[in-house]
């Protein structure tokens, strides 16, 4: 592994083969999940390509010292769902959007599927989520950046 494309084709790729994201799909949806790399904020995909999966580059860091090299990517997560409210089993009071339930569960299997992603020297080193549940109703959104990292010799830049 020795370039950001590189890394955006593998993670891409990867998402795009995940077992349990196909089968989650399929359960969900009746459909296989969409992967992209990229993203077109001009045309987004519409309600039938969710749920949707946009790999892009954030960073890449490297030294002229020994350490690491790292590389950022985020997986921007989607899922519509313009399902009314549900309450909740055992209380009169407590409703859910089922939204925000689906969200959840794709973000789950994509870090795992992050995880499982290795390429030589390179690894997960990290992983952070964003959310955003209410701006865009029906769509629930969510921004998995995962970090990875390899070792780097002296005088290598990236």
């Amino acid at each position: 592994m020795t370039t950001m494309l590189e890394l955006l084709h593998l993670v891409r790729d990867s998402l795009a083969a995940a077992p349990k994201i196909l089968f989650w799909a399929q359960q969900s949806y009746g459909r296989d999940h969409a992967v992209y790399l990229g993203l077109d904020q001009a045309n987004p995909p519409d309600e039938t390509g969710y749920p949707a999966l946009h790999v892009t580059p954030v960073s890449r860091d490297g030294s002229m010292t020994p350490g690491e090299d790292s590389y950022r990517v985020s997986i921007l997560c989607g899922v519509h769902e313009d399902g009314a409210a549900v309450a909740v089993p055992g209380t009169d009071q407590a409703v859910e959007l089922p939204g925000v339930t689906r969200l959840e569960e794709l973000v789950a299997l994509v870090v795992e599927a992050l995880d499982g992603i290795a390429a030589g020297d390179i690894f997960l080193a990290g992983i952070s989520v964003e959310y955003e549940t209410v701006e865009f109703y029906p769509y629930y959104l969510a921004d998995v950046s995962a970090l990875y990292e390899r070792p780097r010799e002296p005088g290598l830049y990236m």
